[in-house]
């Protein structure tokens, strides 16, 4: 391991979850007491509109409080969700799909995360657009490497990256050759996806590995490994307070009903 570098380990025991999922819990309760009270006061209100206006916002406030305390965690676990949702639905699409095959790619994400520092999710999200192109296997590999060296080119931009791949196995090689000198188009043309890589390959090969080897490539794999444990403190949180998220839509809902239950109240 070059010595500029930093290994960061993290490890999150059952102990230190079931310990979180406590605290979680007697937050909830302690905010169920305040509702009560709040119900209690209500009773003195005549007015049936103005009640239910002021139980939703008191319970629209206990939602805005948990997803200020545990929103980042939250947004991370959803963002892992979403990336492997996009690429199981993509092999799904090209008949690829199998469980294993999935932990085997999420595997090779997180070795890439461990050498680059790149986020696991990330790289997982691009590889749906990459199994969407037809890859798969070494193929698919070598594409998300290729793919992570480019983006390193582009100050780190993956999302960007992809776009630019995907641009030239459409037949846009405008801004891949901005990258590549001498871009053989025409071999393009005849082998696809196979010539985009290798010339990716000749051309940025071994970027993400040369950056995450630096200062500034440390502190990419420590933010990277932060992230990860974001994402395993919001899969706590999602599970021990699913019943509250899950009546979001149903606040919005009923912040609308509210506001009109006001007006007409007011114009009566």
């Amino acid at each position: 391991m070059p010595e500029n570098t930093l290994q960061l380990v993290i490890k999150l025991t059952a102990g230190d979850a079931a310990q979180i999922v406590d605290q979680l819990t007697t937050k909830v309760h302690n905010l169920g007491g305040s509702v009560k009270a709040t119900n209690g006061a209500l009773l003195t209100f005549d007015d049936l509109a103005t009640k239910i206006g002021f139980r939703l916002q008191g319970l629209s406030t206990i939602l805005a409080a948990l997803h200020s305390t545990y929103g980042a965690w939250i947004r991370e676990s959803n963002a892992a969700d979403a990336a492997s949702a996009k690429l199981i639905q993509a092999l799904k699409n090209q008949g690829l799909y199998t469980e294993a095959l999935v932990n085997e790619i999420r595997a090779y994400a997180a070795a890439r995360q461990e050498a680059t520092g790149i986020d696991d999710d990330a790289t997982i999200a691009i590889a749906g657009q990459l199994v969407a192109m037809g890859l798969h296997g070494q193929a698919l590999k070598d594409a998300i490497n290729a793919t992570q060296d480019l983006a390193t080119l582009m100050e780190g931009d993956l999302n960007s990256a992809v776009r630019v791949v995907a641009d030239a196995f459409g037949g846009n090689t405008g801004m891949l050759g901005r990258y590549i000198k001498n871009l053989d188009e025409a071999d393009i043309k005849n082998r696809g996806m196979v010539s985009i890589i290798e010339q990716l390959q000749r051309a940025v090969g071994g970027q993400a590995i040369a950056f995450a080897n630096t200062a500034a490539g440390s502190l990419r794999k420590y933010e990277a490994a932060m992230n990860d444990l974001k994402q395993t403190f919001g899969d706590i949180v999602k599970n021990g307070l699913t019943p509250f998220l899950s009546l979001e839509g149903c606040f919005s809902m009923a912040s609308g009903f509210t506001r009109t239950s006001k007006s007409s109240s007011y114009r009566l």
